[in-house]
C-alpha cells in the first residue's frame, strides 16, 4: 500500500515563537549566544565514533549510519523518492535487527540533522531544518503512519536536545513544523507533553503546548455546537 512520492512544499508556519525563518543576519547579542558552545560542530561530525557511549547498542549506530547515506545519498543526487528510501531503510533495520521505534527515532534524527552546521545562527538553523523536513517529507509521513509511529519520533525528543543543543531553544518551533506538515498530530503531541519529564525542555515548549491546547478547546467547543 505504498503511496506515490511527490513534491510536497512545506505548510507555511505561522510563527508565533518569534522569528524561525528568516535569513538575515543575527544581531550581536544572538551571535554571542550562538557561540557560547564551540563544540556542537563536533556533536554532529563525531556523532559515530562517540554516540552516547555503552548507551546505544553498536546495532542501532551502524543502523543509524546508514540511514543518514541513504539520505544524503538521495539529497546529493537530487533523486529523493520516497518509496526507494524506504527499501533501502527497511532493508537496513533486517540487517541491524532494529525496533520500529528505533527506526523512526534514527529517522527523524537524521532527517532534522542532515548536512546541518550547529553553529548557525538559530534562524538559519531552523531555516535549514525546515528544508530537510520539506525534502523528506513523504519518507517522515510513511513511518508517521505506521502503528505508534508518531509516539515513537516524539520519543526521540528528549535525546535530541541532549546531543545536540541548540535544538533546546528551538525545539518548539521544530514541533510546530512537523505539526503543520502533519506528520505529528496535536493529540500525540499533548499526550506524550503530559508524560515529559524533562522540566527544561518543556518548559521551553510551553507556549507551542499551550497554543496546542487552546486550539483543541476550541475544536471541541466547535463539534459540541455542531451537535
Amino acid at each position: 500500500e505504498e503511496e506515490e512520492d511527490e513534491d510536497v512544499d512545506m505548510v507555511g508556519s505561522t510563527d508565533l515563537w518569534g522569528e524561525a525563518f528568516s535569513t538575515s543576519e543575527e544581531s550581536d547579542a544572538a551571535s554571542e549566544e550562538e557561540s557560547e558552545s564551540e563544540d556542537w560542530e563536533d556533536n554532529l561530525s563525531l556523532e559515530e565514533e562517540d554516540d552516547d557511549e555503552g548507551e546505544v547498542h553498536d546495532d542501532v549506530k551502524n543502523f543509524k549510519r546508514e540511514v543518514r547515506e541513504s539520505l544524503l545519498r538521495a539529497d546529493q543526487e537530487g533523486k529523493i523518492v520516497t518509496d526507494n528510501l524506504v527499501l533501502e531503510i527497511n532493508s537496513s533495520k533486517h540487517a541491524w535487527n532494529t525496533t520500529l521505534c528505533e527506526v523512526n527515532q534514527c529517522v527523524l534524527e537524521s532527517v532534522l540533522t542532515l548536512n546541518l552546521d550547529l553553529d548557525l545562527p538559530a534562524a538559519k538553523l531552523l531555516a535549514h531544518v525546515k528544508n530537510n523536513i520539506g525534502k523528506f517529507k513523504g519518507l517522515l509521513d510513511k513511518y508517521s503512519k505506521s502503528k505508534s509511529g508518531e509516539d515513537y519520533y516524539l520519543s526521540a525528543i528528549p535525546d535530541l536536545v541532549k546531543r545536540y543543543p541548540p535544538f533546546m531553544d528551538t525545539m518548539a518551533k521544530i514541533l510546530h513544523l512537523l505539526y503543520d506538515a502533519d506528520i505529528l498530530g496535536e493529540s500525540s503531541i499533548l499526550s506524550w507533553s503530559s508524560k515529559l519529564q524533562d522540566m527544561t525542555l518543556k518548559k521551553k515548549l510551553k507556549a507551542f503546548l499551550d497554543w496546542l491546547e487552546e486550539d483543541d478547546d476550541e475544536s471541541s467547543e466547535e463539534e459540541s455546537d455542531s451537535d
